[in-house]
């Protein structure tokens, strides 16, 4: 009977080592799964990271190689707010849209022309493409008598002349403007 019930203690303990590393193995089996499977997700983000950040030095450098342009400063571009309170105590403002290529080579050639006369004024420009500047442009009748920055209301290309912060001269038009500088 001794040997039944260490026989039986035997096979019970047997089938209790036998889940015990069952239970063991497949533990392991789940930790070495997950810790695959974080190595896997982990790797997919650096992956992605290197993706796309090569996609976007890819495209800087491109546009860098592309566009090589030296910064300048432009005194005699200014905005709108400014028309009236430059320290100069005479001088002429021309507004026109820097964006419409005619226009601005036509009036660029007029300042440059007008800054080689001897006697001429200071001479400044607005760009009325500027997004500052767009709320002073205006497709109804301009305002000709301004007295200040804010009341200016421009309609196509114009040249003012301010003498001691107050409007003298206004004029409208290429032709105008033209004969004017000349």
């Amino acid at each position: 009977m001794a040997n039944r019930k260490t026989r039986r203690n035997n096979q019970k303990n047997k089938k209790v080592e036998e889940k015990v590393l069952e239970a063991t193995s497949s533990s392991t089996l789940n930790k070495v799964i997950i810790a695959l499977l974080v190595i896997c997700v982990l790797g997919l983000f650096y992956l992605l990271t290197v993706y796309i950040t090569n996609k976007h030095s890819d495209k800087d450098t491109s546009t860098e190689e592309t566009e090589s342009t030296e910064a300048t400063i432009s005194y005699d571009k200014i905005l709108i707010g400014k028309a009236f309170s430059m320290s100069d105590t005479d001088y002429l403002v021309l507004f026109y849209d820097t964006s419409n290529n005619d226009i601005s080579s036509t009036y660029s050639d007029l300042m440059s022309k007008y800054k080689e006369k001897e006697d001429h004024l200071p001479i400044y420009y607005v760009d009325m493409n500027n997004s500052f500047n767009k709320k002073y442009a205006t497709t109804e009748e301009s305002n000709k008598g301004p007295t200040k920055a804010e009341e200016l209301s421009i309609n196509g290309p114009t040249l003012i002349k301010i003498s001691n912060g107050g409007l003298v001269d206004y004029l409208e038009g290429e032709e105008a403007i033209s004969s004017y500088l000349n």
